[in-house]
């Protein structure tokens, strides 16, 4: 799964259409390659799984994540 605008490999994200809920992550394998992607900044990538902006209700279960400096989001 390609992260978006925001280098993120999973985002989950609200709008002003509304916040998404009862959401579940499970079994994944996640992992960044040291590549430029646009959206990171100064980082090589960003987040791993993000979840922000008023997503409620959400389960992440048996995911392996790693080669990431920041590995999930919860909230901002």
């Amino acid at each position: 799964l390609q992260g978006g605008e925001d280098a993120d490999s999973i985002s989950l994200e609200g709008n002003s259409s509304g916040s998404p809920s009862k959401i579940w992550v499970d079994h994944n394998t996640v992992f960044a390659s040291l590549t430029k992607c646009s959206g990171a900044g100064d980082a090589s990538f960003d987040g791993g799984i993000d979840m922000k902006k008023g997503v409620h209700h959400v389960t992440v279960s048996y995911n392996y994540v790693y080669n990431y400096q920041k590995v999930a989001l919860n909230g901002y």
